[in-house]
């Protein structure tokens, strides 16, 4: 079972940090700390709707567990888990880079990436991605005709 003190994640990308809800720095507002490794704030998000309005904004978020209840906020997904893996580059474009940059929510300037990603070497965007998710960046990778391939990692056993 997931607890407040496991890592926080960009539900849209399914993208887990290092840092926890805990090792944020406070704010003003209740429900919403800031992350000075990446300088993003993130939203606690205690109901399906929040997950929604703060997705939507493309903001991070910590997914708060209703541990006393002992059940999870929000629905465990039962479904295959993939990672999606860009293919190797020697030349990126700077259409190809921004979106990286933006589906990254990198703090990297454009030398950085194009460092980072062209070392003829493939490396892993996103891991345990659902599939629609996965399918979602997916469309995105091939609109600025980046080279990627999704590997299965795998499926929930059932309840």
């Amino acid at each position: 079972m997931n607890t407040p003190s496991d890592p926080i994640q960009n539900c849209e990308l399914a993208f887990s940090c290092s840092k926890t809800w805990g090792s944020l720095i406070e704010t003003d507002e209740q429900g919403k700390k800031f992350c000075d490794s990446c300088g993003h704030h993130v939203y606690n998000v205690t109901s399906a709707d929040d997950l929604e309005k703060f997705s939507a904004l493309r903001h991070c978020v910590a997914i708060e567990w209703l541990a006393t209840a002992g059940l999870p906020a929000l629905p465990d997904y039962d479904g295959e888990y993939y990672d999606l893996v860009l293919s190797p580059v020697t030349k990126l474009t700077f259409p190809q880079m921004k979106e990286l940059k933006d589906m990254l929510r990198l703090q990297l300037n454009y030398i950085e990436i194009r460092n980072r990603f062209c070392d003829n070497n493939e490396h892993t965007l996103f891991e345990e991605l659902e599939n629609d998710v996965c399918d979602r960046i997916g469309t995105r990778l091939k609109n600025v005709n980046l080279q990627y391939r999704v590997v299965q990692k795998n499926q929930k056993a059932d309840k």
